[in-house]
């Protein structure tokens, strides 16, 4: 049987109105849309969505890596082997979390699968504005033997749960890819209890000076043009900004610039290079990936 995200947890993503669990689906009690349970995922997408969000489901649909849903699981795993040491290292061994923890943006949700099978006492809601990707989050975990407790397809600047409902917020590469950055954060921090943490992993900052090589040298340009999505990189006065604006009581923006965490030849190269460069130099000239854990 299928395990449903309880109703009283949800809002709609068209009016904010409350819903109603209906037989299999979900009603909202204000606009009377309603919301589809299909095969294990909870579709609480809004009715309108920018392209380039329509464009990141595509790219499940049609993706031909190790990631497709016609490979199997183990392969999304040896693809993204590198974060994965690189969040088992830096975020679960110097965090903890409890209660109802929210990934956004997953993609195949292994961040949620690494959570729920170290702190197995917390409640964990796997998301993506995908539910292709989800379908192979659903794999993820269960080779994992995680048990990720609820798979939501959200759009992550229109989060669908009530306020201050989760206890963690976590995502991967995703604010850079959002149009809107400064929403989702508002939205993060809408849905953190008052004691509640974000942590934001494997985002970009770039200089401005540098910004047009790294778009180039990294294909963001390239990903960009080719399948419509958004490849942003922000400054370190940017991001500051973003988090500041949305209102976190307190956050640290901290540098990634270990080589042994990527999986290429240049990324190898470079993070070599720097990794010994003072950091107000790499946000004031060159780029970096980071993460961020806000309070909120």
């Amino acid at each position: 049987m299928v395990k449903r995200v309880p109703a009283e947890e949800i809002i709609c993503p068209n009016c904010k109105g409350s819903v109603n669990l209906v037989a299999d689906f979900y009603r909202c009690q204000k606009c009377n849309e309603d919301f589809q349970i299909y095969e294990g995922i909870h579709i609480l997408l809004p009715e309108y969505m920018e392209q380039c969000k329509m464009n990141e489901d595509r790219i499940w649909h049609i993706r031909k890596d190790s990631l497709s849903l016609n490979k199997p699981a183990w392969k999304a795993l040896v693809y993204k082997a590198d974060m994965i040491k690189s969040f088992e290292e830096n975020i679960l061994r110097s965090n903890i979390f409890h209660g109802r923890v929210l990934e956004l943006g997953g993609g195949c949700c292994w961040g949620s699968a690494l959570v729920k099978t170290r702190f197995p006492e917390t409640v964990a809601y796997a998301t993506d504005i995908s539910p292709i990707a989800l379908q192979k989050g659903q794999e993820v975990s269960k080779i994992m033997e995680a048990g990720i407790d609820y798979f939501v397809a959200c759009d992550a600047e229109n989060i669908p749960f009530k306020d201050a409902l989760f206890d963690a917020v976590f995502s991967v590469a995703l604010l850079h890819h959002l149009p809107s950055t400064a929403q989702a954060l508002n939205e993060i921090r809408r849905v953190l209890k008052p004691t509640g943490f974000y942590i934001g992993f494997g985002e970009i900052l770039s200089s401005e000076i540098f910004r047009p090589v790294y778009r180039r040298i990294s294909l963001a340009e390239r990903r960009s043009k080719e399948l419509g999505i958004i490849e942003n990189a922000y400054t370190y006065d940017q991001w500051k900004s973003f988090l500041t604006r949305s209102g976190f009581n307190s956050f640290n923006i901290n540098l990634h610039k270990d080589p042994k965490y990527r999986r290429n030849i240049f990324g190898t190269i470079y993070y070599t290079l720097i990794k010994k460069v003072p950091e107000i130099a790499i946000r004031n000239i060159l780029f970096s990936t980071f993460w961020v854990f806000a309070e909120r």
